[in-house]
């Protein structure tokens, strides 16, 4: 990043400029010189920071990440957390903060959720070289973090308000989960109004909540019954599944039980002009996860027939590349919705 440790940077870049042959000398612009002196946007009420860089976007982006070390390494958030935020905001979870301020107004700039910042001055010495001022106004910036803390608060708040027996459910994990990423954008925002003057105290942090719910999640016992299983592959399939993510399975009595129904059976084609005869598989699969106290289907899953054949030198070999893939696809697809569904455990207002 080619960022301004003012004046001495300044005059080097500008020394430089000056003795390239066959370049004229150009001045810099004042906010680039000395930005703490900028008359248009004075420091008591702006956080300035001049940038350059080999492209107009570079300077701009530059400029950008050096208001985001204005408050220093340690606003930094995780882009999965944010990408997080954002998606729950698109699932309804903000619309108990109509206040709060369009989520696409976060810019992500050297992993810091960057808002209310503006690129306010470009410059460039017509010999590839261009500059950008970024302003934050401070008290513009005060205002927009506080609401930003006080819905996140408010949203933390309306997760884990439930009670003990919601707390120890699937519901009660994802809402936990849910609150997790709320408190690391809430702490990210608190350290930006710390660097503003605006102290806050007293802030959960999102490693607290997921402790808790991993907690929770190791008591949540989730049955696995196969039908149709060879060697229990499927089973532990499923299982590998629940404890990516933090449940285990068995249990006497679950409450949360899987129901696979498998059938593995020829397609009664033969073929192999080049290879010899071959026999082929197809496997139909279905699994249904039941909340046994209320009976309900949480989520169905199922891929049938699939796959449309799998071929082998015999039929038991055609049915054990079948399984080999059935296994790949349920770590992968079966996660991918169970993880989704989970995700949709919150409630709206």
């Amino acid at each position: 990043m080619f960022t301004v440790k003012f004046s001495r940077l300044a005059i080097y870049t500008f020394l430089v400029l000056a003795t390239v042959p066959g370049r004229p000398v150009a001045a810099l612009p004042d906010w680039y010189t000395n930005p703490t002196r900028y008359a248009r946007f004075s420091y008591d009420n702006y956080i300035i920071a001049p940038a350059g860089g080999g492209s107009h976007d570079m300077a701009r982006r530059n400029a950008l990440g050096a208001l985001v070390t204005r408050f220093g390494a340690v606003v930094r958030v995780n882009e999965t957390i944010i990408e997080s935020y954002r998606e729950f905001a698109a699932n309804g979870m903000t619309e108990w903060a109509s206040e709060l301020i369009d989520i696409s107004a976060i810019e992500i700039v050297g992993g810091m959720n960057l808002i209310g910042a503006e690129v306010v001055d470009f410059w460039t010495d017509g010999n590839g070289n261009y500059f950008a001022l970024a302003v934050m106004n401070r008290e513009r910036t005060r205002h927009i973090y506080s609401e930003r803390l006080r819905a996140s608060l408010e949203i933390i708040d309306n997760l884990t308000n439930m009670s003990d027996a919601e707390k120890h459910s699937l519901v009660g994990v994802s809402r936990l989960r849910a609150a997790a990423v709320f408190a690391d954008m809430s702490i990210s925002y608190a350290t930006v109004l710390d660097v503003l003057g605006v102290p806050q105290r007293g802030l959960r942090l999102g490693e607290d909540f997921r402790r808790e719910a991993d907690e929770i999640a190791a008591t949540i016992p989730i049955g696995i019954n196969v039908t149709g299983d060879r060697a229990r592959r499927i089973q532990g399939a499923f299982a590998g599944v629940f404890s990516s993510l933090g449940f285990r399975t068995g249990g006497v009595n679950p409450r949360y039980v899987l129901d696979v129904y498998i059938h593995i059976a020829p397609t009664g084609e033969t073929g192999g002009a080049y290879i010899g005869p071959m026999v082929f598989a197809q496997m139909d699969l279905t699994a249904n996860l039941t909340d046994s106290q209320t009976g309900d289907i949480l989520l169905p899953f199922y891929f049938r027939p699939w796959p449309p054949r799998r071929a082998g030198r015999t039929l038991t070999a055609a049915e054990n590349v079948t399984i080999s893939e059935a296994v790949i696809r349920i770590g992968s697809e079966f996660r991918d919705e169970l993880s989704n569904y989970l995700s949709q455990l919150h409630p709206r207002r």
